[in-house]
């Protein structure tokens, strides 16, 4: 018995040592060959469904960032802009981008590393590009940016003799007078204006300097479109960030000009020298003009004022410019002009 027990375990042993030399010999062989990894590996850890779905993903951003350059361009004031020259032919390389895309396969896509560590930003990219579209607070600064046309406004402060627009002082060589609203001296751009299109500016700035210049898709390298366009709507919010700066500086500046002014108006005590000049002497026209015309049609009383107004007319151009002998005469009618609004009876 023990015998038999005895041969059966040899018999065992020496079939187990059979197969096992082989086998080992084999797994030696396979140990010296790199394991399966890359583009290959990755295919076979991706299932289709999750393959597709980044596909899906990858064009949704693409045409996530054409529909926002497509919103920019809608807006005039934002073509003028120097950071949307020849968007035409970024979004027609977003369009072709994207057709290519949507005929690669997916899952050579979904397997290539570089574009899978891109797509970490992908959920930044389309929430930024959405917030432009939709947020009615930054609609709401486009509007105002083309209502004070500050693209343009802010391309002749820099025309001026010197390049820049000194525009602390009157008597600067390079003072450009800004274009001021005499019948809504109150309405522009406020410090809230500026700092949504500034915090817009920063985000778009701040997702763009996140992504590389370049990726590759299926094995080609490309530049990094999506940089592109991000780039591009940050240097529009930029531009218009810059531009509300300025229309609030012109209107901050004519407001306090006009109060000035109206502070003389309103007094009998004497001129100021200042006041005597073609400058002001045009800015007190206009401001004497804008509130007869406002108090009139607020049912306020202005006596004889428009007729004194008329007097005071002979004295300039069709284009306020001062044309008369007398620049106190003139000031005196216009003065006497503004003091009827609101008064008991004729100021002559």
């Amino acid at each position: 018995m023990t015998r038999k027990l005895f041969t059966v375990i040899t018999a065992t042993t020496f079939l187990l040592l059979v197969w096992a030399l082989p086998l080992a010999a084999q797994d030696r062989q396979l140990g010296d060959r790199p394991s399966l990894g890359g583009r290959e590996g990755q295919r076979q850890m991706i299932s289709i469904a999750e393959a597709e779905k980044f596909q899906r993903d990858l064009v949704n951003v693409y045409k996530e960032l054409e529909a926002t350059l497509k919103f920019l361009a809608d807006h005039s004031v934002v073509r003028d802009t120097a950071a949307m020259k020849d968007y035409e032919s970024v979004n027609a390389n977003l369009v072709s981008e994207r057709k290519r895309i949507e005929q690669t396969s997916a899952l050579d896509l979904a397997a290539d590393a570089q574009l899978q560590e891109q797509a970490k930003s992908f959920p930044r990219i389309v929430e930024i590009a959405q917030r432009v579209r939709t947020d009615a607070k930054f609609e709401e600064i486009l509007r105002k940016a083309e209502q004070f046309n500050v693209i343009n406004v802010a391309h002749a402060a820099k025309s001026g003799p010197y390049g820049v627009n000194a525009r602390g002082a009157v008597a600067a060589p390079s003072f450009i007078s800004p274009t001021c609203d005499f019948d809504n001296p109150r309405d522009y751009p406020s410090g809230a204006d500026v700092a949504i299109a500034n915090g817009v500016a920063i985000a778009l700035h701040t997702a763009a300097d996140a992504l590389p210049d370049s990726f590759s898709v299926a094995g080609f390298s490309f530049p990094n479109v999506f940089r592109i366009v991000l780039v591009i709507a940050a240097g529009v919010a930029d531009e218009i960030t810059n531009g509300l700066t300025g229309a609030q500086w012109d209107g901050a500046w004519c407001e306090a000009t006009r109060l000035f002014v109206e502070d003389k108006l309103s007094s009998d005590e004497g001129f100021v020298a200042i006041q005597m000049t073609d400058f002001y002497l045009k800015f007190t026209l206009r401001t004497v003009r804008a509130a007869l015309s406002r108090a009139q049609s607020d049912g306020i009383p202005v006596n004889c004022g428009p007729a004194r107004l008329a007097e005071a007319n002979a004295f300039f151009d069709p284009f306020d410019n001062f044309i008369g002998a007398s620049r106190l005469d003139a000031y005196k009618k216009l003065r006497t002009a503004y003091q009827n609004i609101a008064a008991a009876a004729c100021v002559q």
